[in-house]
């Protein structure tokens, strides 16, 4: 028995290159982990020898995928490295493994992005506010403020407050103070209409005359009873009694409503006076403001 073996066996080493090659069986599993066997044909390698290599094909359809001489298996007859597409899901275990670090300077390809309030909690070291933001040393300020503000509400009006029309803004005395009026009866020469008060000046704000007769006339400030001292300054007409305004006789003149200024002393202390060149009779008044 041990003869016809070892014939045997002489006669595969010595069988030409022709000779058919063995079949195998090839032991996979499937994706059940069960074991199948598959029949693996060897063929001629065409190294020049009686060499017989496993051959092992993947087929899809009519398709057979190729080997390159390096081992490499081609995808699309390139055996080069291949893209690819469409949609690559990766999965972890839980949401904690999800945490990430940035190191450095590095950044994130999505930045985070929040509208509305941001609630920040357990920050630590300095916080740099923006100018102008509210902190506890401004807010003791303003609170102080309005404090100043609530003891002081109620309080009196200083006096020459100025009281504002609503719909406008001015400076004339004679349309946001209360005016005085004075009465005009003379026949002499020179009379005070405005007695002299501190560094005020005098607003009229309306004047009305009439004279008996014909009559030259004039407003002019100044001090003194006269309106003579304290350098005359003319206000109507001039400071010369006959170089003035002239009214025929029972004739006068009207300046003003009273709504605004119409004549003003210009140097602060003066008083006003009505001086003329005669001693005519002459009647009617002013209003003015005083300040």
């Amino acid at each position: 028995m041990k003869r016809i073996l070892l014939a045997l066996g002489l006669c595969l080493l010595s069988a030409p290159a022709w000779s058919a090659c063995a079949v195998t069986n090839l032991t996979v599993k499937d994706a059940a982990g069960s074991p199948v066997t598959a029949l693996v044909p060897y063929a001629d390698d065409g190294s020049g020898g009686s060499n017989c290599s496993p051959q092992i094909q993947i087929k899809q359809g009519g398709n057979v995928a190729a080997v390159t001489a390096g081992n490499a298996l081609k995808t699309d007859a390139s055996a080069t490295t291949q893209p690819v597409s469409g949609t690559v899901t990766a999965a972890q275990a839980t949401a904690a493994n999800l945490n990430a670090t940035v190191v450095g300077t590095g950044t994130f390809a999505t930045q985070a992005a929040q509208s509305g309030t941001w609630n920040i909690t357990n920050v630590s070291g300095t916080v740099s506010l923006p100018t102008g933001a509210a902190t506890a040393a401004n807010q003791a300020t303003e609170i102080s403020s309005l404090a100043t503000i609530a003891t002081n509400t109620g309080a009196a009006i200083p006096t020459q407050a100025v009281t504002v029309p609503i719909g406008g803004v001015t400076n004339d005395p004679c349309q946001y103070s209360t005016k005085t009026n004075a009465a005009i009866a003379t026949s002499s020469g020179t009379v005070q209409l405005v007695a002299p008060s501190g560094s005020t000046q005098v607003y009229v704000c309306s004047v009305s005359l009439i004279a008996a007769a014909t009559a030259v006339v004039n407003l002019v400030g100044g001090t003194g009873a006269t309106c003579t001292t304290g350098t005359p300054v003319a206000a109507l007409g001039s400071t010369t009694a006959a170089s003035g305004m002239s009214l025929a006789a029972n004739g006068g003149l009207t300046f003003g409503n009273g709504g605004a200024t119409v004549v003003r002393t210009t140097t602060a202390g003066h008083g006003l006076c009505l001086i003329q060149s005669g001693t005519t009779a002459l009647a009617g008044n002013i209003t003015y403001v005083q300040q």
